[in-house]
């Protein structure tokens, strides 16, 4: 499938903000994740007109340093969404922090008392949490989808924290249908139909509930 100027396209952005630590290169400041936005707007979502999504969380006590800043918590959220706002303007679509959704975290623990208790399979919180961020950020772009009456062509999912040499533009990519493009969990490229695959086999803690025991979502 060959990219053209007529089709759709958008940017996931996945995970949490790093925190300040004085011995990292690109995080050594309190406003560090704006200059990587920056840095993502310009190489990513500019060169393929893409809408933003963005899916995050308070930073957790694991992804603290010392006393190294917290770039996003419940004290300062407002303002670094006020500084994404002014970043990607009109572009950015959706900015959601998970622990400010109830129904978020009761859904993310029926699906851990899930895959404990009957599967017998424990996962850890940050694996959990990021492929269950993953699953409802893809939910609410197909609500989004649904409600504008539009339809996404291509995906490009990318965290927060990563810095790209040089702009990609999918111009120059020749994406296959049903096809996957990986680069170490740093950046991800795939068609509208790969990601309905991908979201329509992915856990659903309501009809999981609905389940006979033994039965995989």
């Amino acid at each position: 499938m060959n990219f053209e100027q007529t089709e759709k396209n958008c940017l996931l952005l996945l995970g949490n903000f790093k925190n300040k630590h004085e011995n990292d290169f690109f995080f050594n400041r309190n406003n560090s994740y704006i200059n990587v936005l920056v840095d993502i707007n310009k190489k990513l979502c500019e060169p393929n007109n893409c809408d933003i999504f963005i899916l995050t969380d308070f930073c957790a006590p694991y992804e603290k340093f010392k006393n190294d800043d917290i770039t996003l918590n419940e004290e300062n959220y407002k303002k670094v969404e006020n500084n994404i706002k002014k970043i990607f303007k009109e572009k950015l679509k959706i900015f959601e922090i998970v622990s400010l959704n109830k129904d978020y975290i009761n859904e993310l623990n029926k699906i851990k008392i899930k895959m404990n208790k009957e599967y017998n399979y424990p996962m850890l919180d940050k694996d959990l949490g990021f492929f269950f961020k993953f699953y409802k950020l893809l939910d609410l772009i197909e609500n989004y989808q649904k409600k504008k009456s539009i339809k996404y062509d291509n995906f490009i999912l990318t965290k927060p924290d990563v810095i790209f040499n040089q702009p990609i533009s999918l111009k120059n990519i020749k994406l296959e249908t049903n096809t996957i493009y990986c680069w170490y969990f740093m950046l991800t490229i795939c068609s509208n139909k790969t990601t309905k695959i991908l979201y329509n086999n992915m856990f659903d803690s309501e009809k999981q509930d609905g389940e006979k025991e033994g039965e995989a979502g």
